[in-house]
């Protein structure tokens, strides 16, 4: 599945948990964002890919794709939904697992 964490917010820097297995949770100490750090998307995925991947589970404001060190390499991006709320869900029920679509 898809690893997931959620960022400070618009300034702040995002946090990332390296197991695969389970959803990424940032520490304690970081509130909740509207923003996703996502990992393991496809190879090749871009900004149009993953607006609409995401899409179907909440409102997606905006979408960066971090590019890869190569072109065969698994993709991360940062996904900003509407509120703070739609992103915690979407990182509670999705998060983990295998978005449809993919």
């Amino acid at each position: 599945g898809l690893e997931w964490a959620r960022g400070k917010g618009r300034s702040g820097s995002t946090t990332h948990d390296r197991h695969t297995s389970r959803p990424a949770m940032p520490p304690q100490d970081v509130p909740p964002s509207d923003n996703l750090y996502v990992t393991e998307l496809p190879p090749g995925s871009d900004e149009a890919f993953v607006q609409e991947l995401f899409e179907q589970y909440g409102t997606v404001t905006s979408v960066k794709v971090l590019r890869p060190s190569s072109a065969e390499s698994t993709v991360a991006a940062l996904v900003r939904f509407v509120s703070v709320e739609e992103a915690a869900w979407v990182h509670d029920e999705v998060g983990g697992n295998i978005p449809e679509g993919l």
